[in-house]
């Protein structure tokens, strides 16, 4: 397997339903340790072939070994590191759609049980290769078979519910505190939002709030909040036909040269260029 191999797919002429498969790809691991926190505005499922690692999001920490499957759900915080003795080897794919959403639910996969334990790693492995080798080649009928298997794989993760004995197992729960100030910021970031607004929303001082957060996500819940707001217009911007200034106040941004420059320079292009491009150009890596 290539040492880092990234492929992107992008339909914007064939869906199935209003499901789209942005991208794609494998990659076998070298240990970082310049990781960062990731906020994405698409669906991400990441499946573990072999090695070790964590993933962490606003809930818990898990424990994650071949086999396993996570879930990044749009606009959430999460972190993810290979195991410095024995990284990962993982396929993802990243796709974006409500209908999708349901039926990621109804296999019991959500922000508060983003992982799936698989019975057969070959049969996950083997989907996921498929669409990473259909992805080099992308006429009409290979976007087609692409999407089909974006729903053969949905289709094994709903016919094979992990049980809560076995994710308990290999997950660890974070602070309620963080995870009540994660879905606060999510109910009120359109706002003049404050970090010590929040921490009194939690119930707990500023200070702490603040501890707790980065000991969590290794980022400031500061950071944290223009970046969910900047990830927020992003998919404004692709979705809807609102002007830039209006987005800008949609996702709490009341100046409009302020969200411009935060926005180029967390994206490397300006929102009229990332609207333009028509592609979450944002995507490098899972």
């Amino acid at each position: 397997m290539a040492e880092r191999l990234l492929k992107e797919v992008y339909l914007p002429d064939i869906a199935l339903g209003d499901s789209r498969v942005l991208f794609c790809g494998v990659e076998q691991c070298i240990p970082r340790t310049d990781t960062l926190p990731h906020i994405r505005s698409h669906f991400l499922m990441v499946f573990i072939v072999s090695g070790k690692g964590i993933f962490r999001n606003p809930t818990a920490t898990y424990h994650l070994g071949a086999g396993a499957t996570f879930c990044v759900f749009p606009g959430e915080l999460v972190f993810y590191k290979e195991d410095a003795e024995d990284p990962w080897t993982y396929y993802w794919i990243g796709f974006s759609g409500g209908e999708v959403l349901q039926i990621l639910h109804r296999a019991s996969i959500s922000p508060h049980r983003p992982v799936h334990i698989a019975n057969d790693i070959r049969e996950l492995e083997a989907l996921y290769a498929s669409v990473v080798s259909y992805s080099t080649r992308l006429d009409f009928s290979v976007k087609l078979k692409i999407q089909s298997l974006l729903y053969d794989i949905l289709y094994h993760y709903a016919r094979s519910v992990a049980s809560p004995d076995a994710l308990a197992a290999i997950s660890t729960n974070c602070s309620q505190h963080i995870v009540c100030a994660v879905d606060y910021i999510k109910s009120h970031y359109q706002t003049e939002l404050s970090v010590a607004e929040v921490a009194r929303a939690v119930g707990i001082s500023r200070e702490y709030f603040c501890m707790l957060f980065k000991r969590q996500f290794s980022i400031s819940p500061v950071r944290y909040i223009r970046e969910y707001r900047l990830k927020t217009a992003s998919m404004l911007l692709l979705t809807t036909r609102d002007s830039i200034a209006v987005i800008a106040e949609k996702v709490g941004f009341h100046d409009y040269n302020y969200f411009t420059n935060q926005f180029t320079r967390h994206f490397g292009v300006s929102p009229t260029g990332y609207r333009k491009a028509g592609l979450d150009i944002s995507i490098k890596s899972p």
